[in-house]
């Protein structure tokens, strides 16, 4: 028998009872006022391809982009806006990492750059960069999926971070190290080619009881 959880103030004045239900299958049903809210994700932007310099090219043939050399930082880059979910606990750290096939034993320069835009504050316009930490899988030979890891972001001090706040990021190739943020230039002397860049993010909930707040 599925395990059934009622709200009986409900129920006693005659209304449709709020209620969640576990199935025989372990699925979750919600039922009366018990559903939740959440974001179907997509940027905008995110469904062109184009770098101000051309130095990030799309890769149709393998349904990657291409990052190339003469990849310079800050004036190139491709970015990606995520809007975070109702079901992110808010405050909880945010973990980018980027998809990329490795061709080399050395990893490119890959920078990072975000900015939180919290819904109701003004605009922050200045970008944060951060340079890559860990790379997931060791390099032997031939062509590797590889994924790289960059340090974890979190909400700038004081506001916390909320539901339907956007995070703007920016990735960058930084090939000659304008950015400081490495020793020496790019170690690779070749063209590498992204798949994806993804975050992963802490959740404490199916979705938020309203639209735009927890």
């Amino acid at each position: 028998m599925p395990l059934v959880f009622l709200n009986f103030s409900d129920t006693q004045f005659g209304t449709p009872p709020n209620y969640s239900q576990f199935d025989a299958d372990g699925s979750l049903i919600a039922y009366g006022n018990a559903t939740y809210f959440r974001d179907e994700l997509q940027s905008l932007i995110a469904s062109r391809i184009e770098s101000p310099s051309s130095d990030f090219e799309l890769n149709a043939a393998e349904g990657s982009v291409t990052a190339k050399i003469s990849a310079r930082y800050p004036t190139d880059y491709v970015t990606m806006n995520l809007q975070l979910n109702h079901d992110w606990l808010p405050g909880t750290t945010i973990f980018p990492h980027l998809h990329w096939w490795q061709t080399t034993a050395n990893t490119p320069h890959w920078v990072l750059g975000y900015r939180w835009q919290r819904q109701g504050a003004a605009k922050v316009t200045d970008w944060t960069p951060d340079a890559w930490n860990t790379n997931v899988f060791t390099y032997t030979a031939g062509t590797l999926s590889q994924i790289t890891r960059f340090p974890g972001i979190t909400p700038a001090a004081g506001t916390f971070g909320q539901v339907s706040d956007i995070l703007q990021l920016r990735l960058y190739r930084d090939y000659l190290n304008a950015s400081t943020l490495f020793e020496g230039n790019d170690p690779v002397n070749a063209s590498q080619d992204i798949v994806n860049l993804d975050v992963h993010l802490e959740i404490d909930r199916q979705g938020s009881r309203q639209q735009y707040i927890r």
